[in-house]
């Protein structure tokens, strides 16, 4: 399937993105690895308080997913201002760009909910983000027509 349309095409790829990354969390929360799960993230940054039920943890998640949807809108239209032949690379230095101003921005602001973030968490975070980036650009790659 090929999507034309950037903005359509960055919405789907940051959706796609976004599952991977939650799945790759969740298994990273079974360890024990992760505190706050990605659906806590998100809950937490519009509610103030972290899930508790399982209503909460759908709404946290349709949360996140929103937000990594518009993460991949904003991905879509930023490769055409970096000019580089590796999508790869620009989708994982996108994923991590963004990991550390999430984490830079709630350390910034004192956001309780999610505060202190062990050190387990921010290496947890750092691989997902990275995924994340990953399957975002070979997404956004798959759904791009290609110019021949």
């Amino acid at each position: 399937m090929l999507i034309k349309d950037k903005l359509a095409r960055g919405l789907v790829a940051g959706i796609a993105a976004g599952v991977v990354m939650s799945m790759a969390d969740l298994i990273l929360t079974g360890f024990g690895w992760v505190k706050f799960p990605y659906y806590d993230w998100g809950l937490s940054l519009i509610s103030g308080s972290v899930a508790e039920t399982f209503p909460e943890i759908a709404i946290g998640l349709v949360i996140h997913l929103m937000f990594a949807g518009v993460l991949g809108v904003i991905f879509s239209y930023a490769i055409q201002l970096i000019p580089s032949t590796n999508s790869l690379l620009r989708g994982w230095l996108y994923g991590v760009v963004v990991w550390f101003a999430v984490h830079v921005i709630v350390n910034l602001f004192g956001f309780q909910p999610l505060k202190p973030i062990p050190m387990s968490q921010l290496l947890s975070d750092f691989l997902t983000a990275s995924v994340f980036g990953l399957v975002l650009a070979a997404t956004n790659n798959r759904l791009s027509p290609k110019i021949r």
